[in-house]
C-alpha cells in the first residue's frame, strides 16, 4: 500500500464522537471522519479480536461505530492529510499481531471482545489495509474505487466481496481459519492476487466470462476448480488468452482445501 508508513501523529478531524453504556461493562464509540478535500484515502485497520465489518456508501466521510468492553481495546483513530490525499488509521492500544510466536495473542476471552462496523465512501479511490488478529471478518467492498486491498488474519473466519471494483492489487494472507473472497463482476484492468497463509479452506468466486490463470503450491488438501485445465501447478480456464484482461492468482502455503466457484452476471 502507498506511502502507509506515515506516522498518524495528528488528532483526527472528527465530525462527532462519544460514548456511551450499550450492555453492562460495554462501551460505544460512534466517529465521523469527513475528507476534506482530499481525493484519495489510505487506511490502515489494526483490528483486535471479535466481529469487523466494513461496507461502503456514497459519502464524502468515513463513519464507524466501535464496541468494546477492556478500555485498552478502545480504538485510536487518527486521520491527517497530505499533498490531496487523506492518512486515515484504526487501530487500538491492544495491538495487532500476525506473529505465531507473540505471547499476547493467546488466552482471548468474552471480554477481549470488539465489535467495529466501519462505512467508507465508495466513489473515492482507496488504497486499505486491514490487519484482524481473531475473529470473524464481514468486508463488503462491492463497486468501491479500490487502487490495493491487503488482508492480513492470524485466526477466524471472513468474507470479502472485490465484485465490480477492478482492484488491481490484492494480498491475502491467513494463519488459520476459512475465507470467501468474492472476485467476480466486470474488470477495467488485470487483477494481480497474492494468496497465502495455513489456513483451513478457500473459496474463489471468479468471474465467468474472463480469462483466469491460477497458480497452486504447497496446498495440502483438494483443489476443486471445475472447467480449468490443469498443468502441474498451473489451472487455466478456456477464456484464459482470449480476453482482453485477465485474472492472475497466486495461492500458496499449508491451505487444506481451495474450492473456485464460477459467477456470472
Amino acid at each position: 500500500m502507498r506511502r502507509t508508513s506515515i506516522l498518524f501523529l495528528f488528532p483526527a478531524f472528527i465530525l462527532f464522537g462519544f460514548s456511551s453504556d450499550v450492555e453492562p461493562d460495554k462501551k460505544e464509540v460512534k466517529k465521523a471522519i469527513p475528507l476534506g478535500g482530499a481525493k484519495v484515502l489510505n487506511t490502515k485497520i489494526e483490528f483486535p479480536v471479535g466481529n469487523l465489518g466494513i461496507s461502503t456508501v456514497s459519502t464524502r466521510t468515513t463513519r464507524g461505530v466501535f464496541k468494546f468492553r477492556r478500555e485498552k481495546w478502545e480504538p485510536e483513530i487518527n486521520y491527517d492529510k497530505e499533498n490531496g490525499e487523506g492518512y486515515l488509521r484504526m487501530s487500538s492500544e491492544g495491538s495487532v499481531s500476525l506473529d505465531i510466536g507473540e505471547p499476547g495473542n493467546r488466552g482471548f476471552d468474552d471480554d477481549d471482545q470488539s465489535d467495529w462496523k466501519v462505512v467508507f465512501p465508495r466513489e473515492v479511490p482507496h488504497d486499505l489495509d486491514v490487519e484482524m488478529l481473531a475473529g470473524n471478518g464481514d468486508i463488503d467492498l462491492e463497486g468501491s474505487r479500490l487502487e490495493e486491498f491487503e488482508f492480513s488474519m492470524k485466526a477466524g473466519e471472513v468474507k470479502i466481496n472485490l465484485r465490480n471494483t477492478s482492484v488491481p492489487d490484492v494480498e491475502f494472507k491467513a494463519i488459520a481459519g476459512n475465507a470467501t473472497i468474492d472476485f467476480s463482476g466486470k474488470w477495467r484492468n488485470d487483477l494481480r492476487a497474492d494468496i497465502r497463509g495455513g489456513f483451513g479452506s478457500i473459496i474463489l468466486r471468479l468471474p465467468e466470462d474472463m480469462g483466469v490463470e491460477l497458480e497452486v503450491h504447497g496446498i495440502l488438501g483438494q483443489v476443486d476448480a471445475p472447467g480449468m485445465k490443469r498443468d502441474h501447478h498451473r489451472y487455466t480456464n478456456k477464456l484464459f488468452g482470449e480476453t482482453r484482461h485477465r485474472l492472475y492468482l497466486d495461492v500458496s502455503g499449508g491451505i487444506g482445501d481451495v474450492e473456485v466457484e464460477w459467477v456470472g452476471d
